[in-house]
């Protein structure tokens, strides 16, 4: 792995040397993630969790192509579902959500169609991702009556991260994509996904949970 990220580096730097010229940038972008669960031979996804993701991006051009790295600070994650407790006429229902705070390093390769006022801009590539922190989030809604809601209620608690069963990894890794419009001044506005290919949860663990996320966003680039 140290060998991998070596040379990755290396190739990066080589890049950077060789480019034609090298922007710096930023990007707000509203993100709709999800958690994709598989367990026991079936595959859903809960409620989705909303939020703002501020990152840094250098732009490595190379004529029609540039290579993008970036750092972003993402909050991963989603709902885990929850049981009904109780019986027709008076129950509660439990929703949990997995929120973790993410710094995410994605390397994108876009392919650019330039414009009279702009460029087009589209493409992709891997992304990896640490979390620094992260909790469960408990929402109770009790009702007396399918219509009569007579308490809401929220907890917290901090994910545990680490090998045993039930904790998550801190680690992250999948596909990025990218796409978007570009003015000639630096501003621009850009769609994106991600694909998370690894399991958050470890092995040992009956469910299966990937990353997945859908955004919309601005940016500017420093000419």
């Amino acid at each position: 792995m140290k060998k991998i990220l070596l040379l990755s580096a290396v190739m990066l730097v080589a890049g950077i040397v060789s480019a034609q010229k090298v922007n710096f940038g930023a990007r707000l972008r509203y993100t709709d993630a999800k958690l994709m669960i598989s367990a026991y031979g079936m595959t859903r996804h809960y409620r989705d969790l909303a939020n703002v993701d501020p990152g840094v991006f250098a732009d490595i051009n190379f004529g029609k192509v540039t290579v993008e790295p970036g750092l972003l600070f993402a909050l991963k994650g989603g709902a885990l579902g929850g049981p009904i407790i109780g019986n027709s006429t008076d129950y509660n229902i439990l929703n949990i959500d997995l929120q973790l705070y993410t710094l995410e390093l994605p390397v994108n390769i876009l392919y650019n169609i330039p414009l009279k006022p702009g460029k087009i801009f589209i493409g992709g590539g891997p992304y990896a991702g640490y979390a620094v922190s992260g909790k469960y989030k408990g929402y109770t809604t009790q009702y007396t009556s399918p219509n009569t809601v007579t308490e809401v209620s929220t907890t917290s608690t901090p994910v545990s991260f680490g090998s045993f069963p039930t904790y998550i990894k801190r680690f992250d890794f999948g596909l990025n994509g990218l796409a978007g419009f570009r003015l000639n001044n630096g501003f621009e506005i850009n769609i994106g996904m991600g694909f998370g290919l690894a399991n958050v949860v470890n092995k040992n663990n009956p469910a299966v949970m990937h990353n997945r996320t859908i955004s919309a966003g601005i940016g500017y680039f420093f000419k």
